[in-house]
């Protein structure tokens, strides 16, 4: 193995790295988002539940699924990596 292999290893290594990192801090912040959107949608329901006990719930259901789906997206496509390729993540 010549230098420039190793050289070449070397970079390939730092590059997998920072995807790794990349991708950890992209879970990261969408998982801590759902967690707060679940609660807050917990939160809303229970409200909703002592307003008016008698109303099913199946039918807010559809609400809080698109609340969820909503909020993990705007946190996914608010990442840095999309909009700065060269973004520093270190």
């Amino acid at each position: 193995m010549n230098e420039k292999d190793s050289d070449d290893a070397h970079s390939l290594m730092i590059d997998s790295r920072k995807t790794l990192y990349q991708m950890m801090r992209i879970n990261h912040n969408i998982f801590f988002v759902l967690c707060v959107a679940i609660n807050i949608i917990i939160c809303v329901d229970m409200y909703y539940s002592f307003k008016s006990p008698f109303s099913p719930a199946a039918r807010r259901l559809r609400y809080y699924l698109v609340a969820l789906l909503l909020s993990c997206g705007i946190c996914f496509f608010n990442e840095p990596w999309l909009t700065d390729p060269k973004a520093n993540y270190h």
